[in-house]
């Protein structure tokens, strides 16, 4: 006979995304108003986004939004972050596509939550993940930062195929 104690059972475990950290792979001329309005909803939930870039330093956006850069493709790695949030930008850069790619399958194979704006949708369409469970495309600011939040809470999407 198995003994089971509630103290220690997963199933009793209290989901948050406080602390969490959520890799943001931004590109040169990313959309500014919107990812600083996802961004700072991300903070406001407790989310601690780190901004992946292709190298350090600043990386800058449309409506003169500039990101401090927190980790580049070689710095960082997509196993560290809880989950992704891919911004893309408007610079077509085959080594920018390369290793967005290859985060983004190594996130989705941990079954771990991925954000995507359309742009940063169209980089990894080729992977054949959209639409899966976890897997999110912005339409709408306001509520893909809710809609990523939750998945972020989750923290696992165990359904995946």
């Amino acid at each position: 006979m198995t003994k089971s104690s509630p103290a220690l059972s997963m199933a009793n475990t209290v989901f948050s995304p406080k602390t969490l950290r959520v890799g943001v792979i931004v590109g040169e001329g990313f959309d500014g108003p919107s990812t600083q309005y996802i961004l700072e909803e991300l903070k406001g939930a407790g989310l601690q986004p780190v901004i992946v870039h292709e190298r350090q330093g600043v990386v800058r956006g449309t409506g003169n939004v500039e990101l401090k850069v927190d980790d580049s493709f070689l710095t960082g790695s997509p196993l560290v972050y809880d989950g992704l949030f891919i911004v893309g930008g408007q610079q077509k850069n085959d080594y920018v596509q390369k290793y967005t790619r290859s985060y983004a399958i190594e996130t989705y194979n941990h079954f771990k939550p991925i954000g995507t704006t359309p742009t940063g949708a169209a980089v990894i369409q080729p992977v054949g993940i959209i639409g899966k469970p976890g897997v999110i495309v912005e339409q709408q600011p306001a509520a893909f930062a809710e809609q990523f939040i939750q998945a972020m809470t989750q923290q696992r999407f165990w359904d995946r195929t």
